[in-house]
């Protein structure tokens, strides 16, 4: 997916922002499931991060049941943090620290450029880069 492979590109440029090398360890792959975010975490596990970041709300939460059943607590242990602000985000404990995207800018765009493409097909379809923003909760913690 576009979607994956441009956060996972994301997460390169800022490792290499801050001089960090890549480590093709500390990168798991998941289809947007809380079942693949759970088997994501037990490979990530053999790594020792102290932080995981999940391509969706749905892995994070997968991940963390992992981390429980791996006895580990979160964010004591592993902060872990997910993308999307899915409603589920609150309701697990401890509460998911997210990115939130704009759902509805984004359905608008789609539909736009869609009916661009469609009243004019000889045009391609252009990139749109929306803003996102964190959304903090229990999920992470600073490290010292």
């Amino acid at each position: 997916m576009i979607a994956a492979r441009d956060r996972l590109e994301g997460y390169r440029q800022a490792l290499a922002q801050a001089n960090i090398a890549y480590d093709a360890a500390l990168v798991a792959q998941g289809d947007y499931t809380e079942a693949s975010g759970s088997c994501a975490m037990e490979q990530l596990l053999q790594a020792r991060p102290t932080a995981v970041f999940a391509a969706s709300d749905a892995m994070a939460v997968g991940a963390i049941k992992a981390l429980a059943q791996a006895n580990l607590r979160v964010p004591d242990d592993i902060s872990v943090a997910g993308y999307d602000d899915d409603p589920i985000a609150t309701l697990i404990t401890p509460p998911l620290t997210t990115v939130r995207q704009p759902v509805v800018d984004l359905g608008k765009a789609a539909v736009e450029s869609l009916i661009n493409l469609l009243e004019n097909p000889d045009s391609s379809a252009q990139p749109k880069v929306l803003s996102t923003c964190l959304i903090p909760r229990g999920s992470t913690r600073q490290l010292t």
